[in-house]
């Protein structure tokens, strides 16, 4: 039995939370001002570190500003010593990590070849800013009419021309029944909210008149300009408000231009040619084999895992060498292009069963190979990025599939449960409750002259009412409502060691002196545990026991491990990392036709 699989059985039985983040001032074998940690000689880089917590961060959303940065480098540092520990366990000898880490690969050079042929070369002039903030005062009503080919659209055109009424018009074409019924009315948008080519023609078009077919993305449009509203006064200020914002639409737009034309040149002579029989073949056995889709649900997308996809390509195993895709020198068959499907994490896989998503799909992958295949030739596998990105998903599925090792290997009795349930009335039904009755003055004295009052017969509710300090008791005569074991501090405290009827105080509590009297106590209850109460239960007690299993294999790791971080390195990052806008700080790859 190997060290490493001793001290994995030996977790379990052990109760405790994380630790605290490492973090060391370091001396002698001091980080490099680029690194803000080291486990077991492996970097944690400063690029790495801002990029991943800006694109995934491993934080609680309730922490905020240095604790939850703080909890977000505890987070990758726990990610390299769980990978460790997976590859020590054999957990990354599984085919599909090693073709999923090639995909993942592969996107991040496609993302670094989009920032070295676009990203560096788009330049965004203050005069292009201007035009831009001119039409962001612009709003615009319009209406479409939408046509899947130029043709079609001419011929619509055409009619509308020759007075055909445009109500019935879209009736006929529109598929969504909002839109038909509405006759495409898409309300009222402005710069930035619609196809660039679709809002340059709203923008051009005179209200009331009916345009020519518009290419977009979509397909081919009619569009009519309902009315226009335009704000006459633009302000240096407003400009200066909006100014990152229209920066992000006009540099999104002039990359995305660039990236379209760049892919149009890479595919254009492939000449690339999706076989309609294989193709048709292909839907018909995913719509046999998961359904026909759901035409009704759109959101959230459905999405095919791992397992499915596995029996899936099983059961196509006889037609694999079926030729589906052909191209200038090469072809896809069937059996390809499942091995990629495969690779592809689960949601970013087509929809199989869907022929519009699954030919979206095929032409995507196709495209993502080819541009891959080009950002190989610049010795993209190479870059810096590359390697971060693919490190930084590797130790993230390692660190999931320990987690998994670990929940597979948690056992719970029904004795267990059954004692956890009875143990835990405040989850799973009423907990014990006591009610009390409380004047707070404001100095001891008081407090004994006021109990004696009250003791002596005097009406509690209207002294409550003149003298206790506790606002919103003193408006209810001092009443309290029923209360579980840990609230209102000292006095929640006391009230649970006492009988009903008993008086108690003066108490000293922040704000004053308080004396209360015990007036109501509720015994705990606990329903009929059902089935559907025990696997909460149950899900709960193997939640415990995973996170004290977890918590124990993390600390045990860390204290064989040797890591040191650079704290005035991550302070200075994570101030950094804190003025940084989160909203936008997303990576985009090459897009397409």
């Amino acid at each position: 039995m190997t060290s490493s699989r001793r001290l994995f059985l030996s977790i379990f039985g052990s109760v405790g939370l994380l630790s605290a983040a490492l973090l060391v001032a370091c001396s002698g074998n001091k980080p490099g001002p680029d690194t803000v940690a080291v486990v077991d000689g492996e970097k944690i880089s400063v690029d790495a570190f801002e990029r991943s917590i800006l694109l995934m961060p491993r934080f609680d959303p309730r922490r905020k500003g240095l604790p939850a940065i703080r909890q977000h480098l505890e987070s990758l540092i726990e990610n390299k010593l769980l990978s460790e520990y997976a590859e020590s366990e054999g957990l990354d000898k599984d085919p599909r990590i090693q073709k999923r880490k090639a995909w993942i690969r592969d996107n991040a050079m496609v993302e670094q070849l989009f920032k070295e042929l676009v990203v560096k070369k788009v330049q965004v002039t203050d005069e292009e800013l201007r035009k831009a903030f001119v039409k962001y005062n612009t709003k615009i009503h319009a209406r479409h009419i939408f046509a899947k080919t130029e043709n079609e659209a001419e011929e619509i055109y055409e009619a509308l021309q020759n007075g055909a009424d445009w109500d019935s018009l879209a009736a006929q074409t529109f598929g969504d029944s909002v839109l038909a019924a509405n006759g495409g009315d898409l309300g009222w948008f402005t710069f930035g909210e619609m196809d660039p080519d679709f809002e340059a023609a709203c923008y051009s078009l005179p209200v009331g008149q009916i345009s020519r077919p518009v290419h977009t993305r979509f397909g081919w449009h009619i569009i009519r300009v309902e009315d226009k509203k335009v704000n006459p006064i633009l302000t240096e200020s407003d400009f200066a408000k909006n100014y990152k914002k229209l920066e992000r639409i006009v540099r999104s737009r002039k990359e995305n231009a660039l990236a379209n034309a760049y892919v149009s040149r890479l595919m254009t002579p492939l000449r690339v040619t999706l076989k309609g029989k294989a193709f048709a073949f292909l839907v018909h056995k995913a719509q046999k084999y998961f359904g026909k889709p759901d035409q009704q649900r759109r959101f959230p997308k459905p999405v095919f895992r791992d397992e499915q996809v596995l029996s899936f390509a099983e059961s196509l195993e006889p037609y694999r060498n079926e030729v589906l895709v052909e191209y200038r020198g090469g072809q896809w068959t069937i059996g390809d292009f499942l091995d990629r499907l495969e690779a592809m994490p689960p949601a970013e896989r087509p929809r199989l069963n869907s022929p519009g998503s699954l030919r979206r799909g095929i032409k995507f992958m196709i495209r993502d190979a080819f541009l891959a295949k080009e950002a190989r030739k610049r010795g993209l596998q190479n870059h810096p990025y590359v390697r971060s990105e693919v490190n930084l998903w590797y130790e993230d599925t390692m660190a999931r599939l320990v987690k998994k090792q670990i929940a597979d290997t948690i056992r719970v009795t029904e004795e267990e449960i059954r004692q956890y349930f009875q143990a835990h009335p405040e989850k799973y039904g009423q907990p014990e409750k006591v009610k009390i009755r409380e004047i707070l003055a404001g100095d001891s004295t008081t407090a004994v002259q006021l109990l004696a009052r009250v003791k002596a017969g005097e009406n509690f509710a209207k002294l409550a009412r003149r003298y206790s300090k506790r606002a919103w008791a003193a408006k209810r005569g001092g009443e309290f409502p029923f209360f579980a074991r840990g609230s209102y501090g000292k006095i929640g405290l006391l009230a649970f060691q006492h009988k009903v009827g008993d008086w108690v105080g003066p108490v000293k509590v922040r704000g004053g002196y308080s004396i209360f009297q015990v007036t109501g106590h509720r015994d705990p209850y606990l329903p009929p545990m059902d089935d559907e109460l025990h696997q909460r239960v149950e899900r709960d007690l193997r939640a415990l026991k995973f996170k004290a299993a977890y918590g124990k294999l993390v600390r045990q790791l860390k204290a064989a491990s040797k890591i040191v971080v650079a704290d005035s390195t991550f302070r200075r990052v994570a101030e950094e990392v804190g003025g940084k806008d989160f909203e936008f700080m997303v990576v985009r790859k090459i897009k397409g036709p």
